[in-house]
């Protein structure tokens, strides 16, 4: 029997390939796998339209992907970067992760229905973030150190702490803003 991935207040989301296709584990706190994180977007369309989604997907205990239960996108914009989180056959998004101006530290913005104004904000590197809701505290993310070699090779491992007492639909659209933090990061460095 799997663990259900939007129950669990403990996660470590853990990068897995970063070349071309990114993939990334997500295990509980004792080590087993309870999700996947597959980049889904075709080498052509991150050339040309600068863009890529995500399908994160339950898995089995040897870490077999089962069934996708969410999408990450970054869907094309002009003034701020945008990214939806979308569930499987819906095609309104769930969660919309909004880039706001911030100097020197990253600020996003997480809207969703009955989830009163969430911000998520980046330590001066955007190394660590926090997640809040009016003030309350909703998520922290850390950014765990594992090597030299897997800094330049651009693998990030998240540990993902989650208040308890959030619905699925909280702990989904939590997940879906750590990871857009991850792409708008992956953005940001292919830019330069």
């Amino acid at each position: 029997m799997t663990q259900n991935l939007f129950t669990l207040d403990e996660l470590v989301i853990t990068q897995t390939k970063s070349f071309l296709n990114d993939q990334f584990m997500i295990t509980d706190i004792d080590n087993t796998p309870v999700g996947t994180i597959l980049q889904s977007t075709s080498l052509k369309d991150m050339v040309f339209k600068s863009s890529r989604s995500l399908e994160v997907a339950l898995t089995d205990a040897e870490g077999n992907p089962l069934q996708t239960v969410m999408t990450i996108s970054d869907p094309p914009n002009f003034l701020r970067d945008t990214y939806e989180v979308h569930l499987p056959g819906i095609e309104a998004p769930m969660a919309v992760i909004t880039k706001r101006f911030s100097m020197l530290k990253t600020k996003l913005e997480l809207t969703m229905k009955g989830f009163p104004d969430v911000e998520i904000r980046g330590d001066f590197w955007d190394w660590n973030l926090s997640i809040t809701s009016r003030g309350r505290r909703l998520a922290n993310v850390t950014n765990e150190w594992t090597g030299v070699g897997n800094y330049f090779m651009g693998k990030n491992t998240y540990c993902l702490a989650i208040t308890p007492g959030l619905n699925e639909q909280q702990h989904a659209a939590i997940i879906g803003a750590v990871m857009s933090m991850d792409m708008l990061r992956t953005k940001e460095k292919n830019s330069d």
